[in-house]
């Protein structure tokens, strides 16, 4: 009997012992491990579609403004105020230029051949021989227009192999021989001696015709040209262009 006694302590106590403990766990189930804290990152707003976004890249080619560059060569062959040393027109770019390396005037290619041909290769302004093709992209910080000296009959033989200016009453208007040159004559003297005017190599065509260059008998002329001392003709005043008869009175 004291054994079934003892058996139903043991069994009460046991019971008990397994009830408190189901109890703990019901009560405080295990948690899991919490995940290390993290600071949330701030959100941020979707651009709009149409939003400017800067780019990263240069959005033209730096200027470069060494040797070689386009805006230096544009520079350096600006001539276009620039005229003619003979004829005292603007120069045309898209022509062969040349430069006197002594004084900086500039001459086409037609003045060079009257410059060639009356003036013993000499620059017109200031007698050098040093001329030369000017060529794109050289320097052109001397370059200059020529204003000519105006003579008169008085002083002109100190203007010989230069361009000058010169007006004078024209007293008639010789014909050649052959009949395809002409003299506009500025003194009462023969072909030879008087000084006149004359077109360059027969053109009396291009300074207007042999007509126009008759009609300037009897009137006062103001006229731009080459002043040589032929060996043959005398003193003579070359023009090559319409533009070199400067006026008509």
């Amino acid at each position: 009997m004291e054994i079934i006694i003892a058996i139903g302590v043991l069994w009460l106590i046991l019971w008990w012992l397994r009830s408190r403990k189901s109890g703990r766990s019901g009560n405080n189930p295990p948690q899991p491990p919490s995940a290390p804290s993290q600071t949330p990152l701030p959100r941020t707003k979707s651009p709009a579609p149409n939003a400017y976004r800067p780019s990263s890249k240069p959005t033209t080619k730096p200027i470069n403004f060494g040797p070689g560059s386009t805006a230096s060569a544009a520079s350096a062959d600006d001539l276009s105020g620039i005229n003619d040393a003979f004829t005292g027109r603007r120069l045309e770019l898209s022509q062969p230029i040349f430069e006197c390396s002594s004084c900086h005037v500039f001459y086409q290619e037609a003045s060079m051949a009257v410059l060639r041909e009356a003036n013993a290769s000499k620059c017109m302004v200031c007698g050098s021989s040093q001329l030369r093709r000017h060529g794109k992209a050289e320097s052109n910080a001397g370059a200059r227009n020529h204003v000519p000296d105006a003579i008169t009959l008085s002083n002109y033989r100190n203007h010989i192999g230069q361009v000058v200016t010169f007006t004078g009453y024209v007293h008639e208007v010789k014909q050649s021989r052959r009949g395809s040159d002409y003299a506009v004559m500025f003194e009462a003297k023969s072909w030879t001696k008087g000084l006149k005017m004359v077109a360059f190599r027969g053109g009396v065509a291009k300074i207007g015709g042999a007509q126009k260059l008759k009609a300037y008998a009897g009137k006062t002329i103001t006229i731009r040209g080459l002043l040589i001392q032929d060996k043959t003709f005398g003193p003579e005043i070359i023009v090559d262009d319409p533009a070199m008869i400067l006026g008509v009175s």
